[in-house]
């Protein structure tokens, strides 16, 4: 199977030309290390943590706070080989919550941390600061005011399939605006804000949390998408859940996926969505558009540079 690469920057967030330039540095390098033969769960963690770094969306150095004026940031990763996942939830005193996922994951059984008690570990091993709330830093809550609050806004995510076939996802977040102290969304939970089986795919959710989880959107997405005669098909009936999602909740969500069957898809709500793609065949598309259809599939041979 072809290797790709899918990122997003979450539902509503606009295309710019620095943006722009850094998604396909970050994608162009990433590409680099799969074909060397890197996993894709490797490949996802380090996406996500250059997005969380780079400060321009609402995650890692770039989220935005909840009421009381603080920081709490969710991140979660699953790996299709394996189905192992973990999901690390209001993090306070982690500016970069890959940097404390990465060293966990593999060392606990448990699916889901949360706040003080996930990190102990990581202030033991230096990841975290002691005893310090993390405030938002003035460049976020200035993106954040250009948004006016889009539900989701800047939550940023992977999926990556590597050059055996593999899948992973990763989901990172600073949540929405107007959230309650202690309010966990969707992208630490397995099956809504992100989900990866190498029988199925992979697949990152962006959007109101509330709906993601009610109507268990990731798992529901990708099995849709899998289980369809042909990648046309396969986005219809994807599309249907997502105006389902809008039509019994509303709320609206996007959504990066690879299916083993149908290959990729970007499908979104609302009027944008900034999403970077490339494959090993492909030229790199960064988009915050995405027309009705479906990405060419990669596992057929393509014409371009």
């Amino acid at each position: 199977m072809t290797p790709l690469i899918l990122l997003h920057c979450g539902l509503g967030t606009q295309e710019t030309p620095t943006s722009r330039e850094f998604l396909a540095r970050t994608l162009l390098a990433a590409k680099g290390f799969l074909l060397e033969g890197e996993s894709a769960l490797s490949i996802s963690w380090m996406v996500v943590s250059e997005l969380e770094k780079s400060g321009l969306f609402n995650a890692g150095l770039g989220a935005i706070s909840q009421d009381d004026g603080v920081v709490r940031r969710d991140v979660g990763t699953m790996n299709g080989k394996d189905l192992k996942s973990l999901g690390l939830m209001s993090l306070v005193a982690t500016p970069s919550p890959m940097d404390l996922l990465v060293r966990l994951y593999g060392r606990t059984r448990h699916v889901l941390l949360s706040g003080v008690m996930a990190e102990s570990w990581g202030v033991r091993h230096h990841i975290s600061t002691p005893g310090k709330l993390s405030l938002p830093s003035e460049k976020a809550m200035a993106i954040w005011d250009q948004k006016m609050g889009n539900p989701g806004g800047g939550t940023v995510g992977a999926v990556v399939r590597d050059i055996d076939g593999h899948v992973a996802a990763t989901t990172s977040t600073g949540g929405m605006g107007d959230m309650l102290p202690g309010r966990i969304g969707d992208s630490s939970v397995p099956g809504a804000g992100y989900y990866a089986d190498d029988e199925l795919g992979a697949i990152s959710m962006t959007g109101h949390g509330e709906g993601i989880l009610a109507m268990s959107m990731g798992i529901r997405l990708l099995e849709a998408h899998q289980s369809a005669e042909n990648p046309i098909v396969a986005r219809n009936n994807c599309q249907k859940i997502m105006d389902s999602l809008e039509r019994r909740t509303s709320y609206q969500a996007g959504a990066i996926l690879v299916s083993q069957k149908n290959g990729p898809l970007v499908l979104h709500l609302g009027d944008r969505m900034l999403t970077g793609y490339l494959s090993e065949k492909e030229t790199l598309l960064i988009r915050d558009q995405w027309p009705g259809q479906s990405i060419p599939d990669p596992l057929q041979t393509l014409s371009g540079p």
